[in-house]
């Protein structure tokens, strides 16, 4: 089956636990080795949204899984060599560690995931709000996307109430960017200044973190703060 590699966490110089978004069974913790004879990982696979053909073995019912066979799926045009793109990469795949934590075995959301993965490394266009695009659509997969039925120019997004309204009570997302995430709902062009980008990315986090129970931080966020000025 088919699985993306979201992060890895080394426990000795060959070894890591590697948590992994998987066509049949959803986000896994798998122990790899690299390095060693024989073995069927290797270490240039441990790239952020790497994209793998594997077998797992293990009981059902294990926390930690292993590798029978694994071999690259997909081979990267740009995700592994264009600096932009492999801090895009870093920070979608903290984010994705993070939302499907909780989620099910979905097929058509583990589609649109690889499939995501494949278009954002072969666009030759910009790429300055691919990760914003994908974090907007990806919503919808996990049960969060914002109701913008009641959307008009005077609307903002409130973040408790996940709609859009005219008179907020908490935070909330501006106007003008409000015309922006309804644009990429809708599949429609948007036009983000470098000064709203961040604000929009900054948003969008916390827009995650306050309906996703135990989201936690992103560690990825201070990066891209800098890189969206």
């Amino acid at each position: 089956m088919k699985a993306i590699l979201l992060n890895a966490v080394s426990y000795s110089d060959n070894s890591f636990i590697v948590n992994m978004f998987t066509e049949g069974d959803g986000l896994v913790s798998v122990n790899v080795h690299t390095g060693r004879k024989g073995s069927k990982f290797r270490r240039s696979y441990l790239s952020p949204l790497t994209i793998l053909d594997i077998r797992l073995t293990g009981k059902p019912s294990a926390k930690v899984k292993y590798i029978a066979d694994c071999s690259l799926s997909y081979s990267f045009r740009s995700l592994s060599t264009n600096p932009v793109k492999m801090f895009e990469s870093q920070f979608i795949a903290e984010m994705l560690n993070k939302a499907l934590r909780y989620q099910q075995q979905d097929s058509s959301l583990f589609d649109f995931v690889h499939n995501s993965i494949i278009a954002i490394d072969e666009s030759e266009e910009s790429i300055s709000d691919c990760h914003i695009v994908f974090l907007v659509k990806l919503m919808s997969y996990i049960g969060i996307m914002p109701d913008i039925s009641d959307y008009n120019d005077n609307s903002v997004l409130d973040i408790t109430e996940g709609r859009m309204v005219t008179h907020p009570q908490g935070e909330y997302l501006t106007k003008e960017l409000c015309s922006c995430i309804v644009s990429i709902i809708n599949n429609q062009p948007f036009h983000l200044k470098s000064s709203e980008r961040s604000q929009f990315i900054d948003f969008l986090v916390r827009y995650y973190q306050h309906h996703l129970s135990g989201f936690g931080n992103i560690k990825t966020l201070e990066v891209f703060r800098e890189m969206s000025r």
